[in-house]
């Protein structure tokens, strides 16, 4: 009997152990969660431990390994409106859709979540797993974790800064996107890639700091960041995928690395305060639109090995007074500098054998109407005082003759 005793005695001992200090027995026990008497409630399954302090409003999850649940099964998905999460060391991966807050379900109360404390041993962080967490203030991301999933910090509206560590060597699709409130990043070195669309719509973002690594700008990556002052490019950039910097609208001066190969499509569209900019040696097309609405540019610098001006490349740059077309540039797209109000000469060379439509010297009339396809109806007219600046039988000769601009002749 005395060792009976002795085992049921050490039993209860060991068990209210694990019930209060997050231990894993091996044992169930479903707790009360209403009882804000005891200040805490704690819950002891096979592969998970996890407390929840009703005073603090504070969450604490005990995992081993890989966490499998998400916010629809997770075993603390009753508990009404955690503010802070703590997650203990010992987990490896935080699942998919792990604290994600769906706005349809009203049994879902991860909008109340404030911070969230990771630890060392995580590597993996998944997909959506805080997005429309709409309290999330402030997370730190631990170096050592090497994955983000898509989408992981989405419309988190009150998260104001953010660092990233150099572990992470790809920041995922939609990182950040519509975190209204994020007004710094800090990105450490070791990142290569910043994804598609990874700030978009992070309208209080004014300085980016990059470290070297980072070698590709995904598409719209900082898309409609409009207060947008300052971004150093890293020295070891080689690519501006469409639409990175789309609507950066008070975005001044860029620095194109050395580098850097490819400016994508829309890459700078309606950088309305950009004054100028230099494009590297190594770029061989300057895409379409890639500065259009470009209002306050004055000063561009093409390099002498460039060989193509896309379509609108420059529409309605309207301080844009000068600029040197390359001698190694053949094509000039369709409306390239459109209604740029203060070019009013510009300096074909012998190279250019494609000159696109209404190219130099137009404006376009809007009749306010759309066709049946929605695009607007409209003409464009010539512009008066414009001249064309080349070489007999070339492709500039024609296209004066063709619209009635002044042509002089070089040779």
């Amino acid at each position: 009997m005395r060792v009976l005793s002795k085992c049921i005695t050490i039993f209860l001992i060991l068990y209210l152990i694990s019930l209060f200090c997050g231990c894993n027995m091996g044992l169930t026990q479903i707790s009360n969660n209403n009882n804000v008497n005891s200040g805490k409630s704690s819950t002891v399954k096979k592969d998970i431990c996890y407390s929840y302090n009703f005073k603090t409003k504070t969450l604490t999850i005990n995992i081993k390994g890989k966490m499998k649940y998400n916010y629809e099964n997770a075993p603390w998905r009753d508990i009404k409106n955690p503010e802070h999460i703590v997650l203990e060391n010992g987990i490896t991966s935080i699942s998919d859709y792990g604290f994600f807050f769906d706005q349809d379900d009203y049994s879902n109360f991860n909008d109340k979540i404030k911070t969230v404390k990771i630890p060392y041993s995580v590597k993996s962080i998944g997909e959506n797993t805080f997005s429309y967490c709409e309290s999330l203030k402030g997370i730190d991301i631990p170096k050592g974790v090497e994955i983000l999933g898509d989408f992981t910090f989405a419309d988190c509206k009150k998260l104001k800064k953010l660092t990233i560590p150099g572990t992470v060597k790809n920041l995922p699709a939609m990182m950040c996107s519509w975190c209204k409130n994020l007004k710094e990043i800090k990105i450490n070195k070791g990142v290569k890639t910043i994804g598609i669309d990874a700030f978009e719509m992070c309208k209080k973002l004014k300085t980016v700091k990059l470290p070297d690594t980072i070698e590709t700008i995904s598409e719209n990556a900082f898309e409609i960041c409009v207060n947008l002052e300052k971004i150093k490019l890293p020295k070891n950039l080689k690519t501006i995928k469409e639409g990175a910097f789309y609507r950066c609208e008070k975005l001044k001066n860029i620095t194109i690395p050395k580098k850097t190969s490819e400016i994508g499509a829309s890459a700078f569209k309606e950088c309305k305060s950009l004054t100028s900019v230099k494009i590297p040696k190594n770029v061989k097309r300057i895409r379409r639109q890639t500065f259009y609405s470009c209002a306050e540019l004055k000063r561009v610098k093409l390099p002498g090995s460039l060989e193509s001006i896309g379509f609108e490349a420059f529409k309605y740059c309207d301080k844009l007074e000068k600029l040197n077309v390359p001698n190694s540039v053949k094509k000039i797209g369709e409306n390239a500098f459109h209604d740029c109000k203060k070019l009013k000469t510009i300096t074909i060379p012998k190279s250019v054998t494609k000159l696109g439509k209404h190219f130099f010297g137009f404006r376009f009339k809007d009749s306010g109407k759309l066709d049946k396809d929605g695009c607007v109806i409209g003409e464009y007219i010539r512009k008066d005082g414009y001249t064309i600046k080349g070489y007999k039988g070339t492709a500039a000769e024609k296209y004066a003759k063709d619209n009635g601009f002044k042509f002089v002749a070089l040779g």
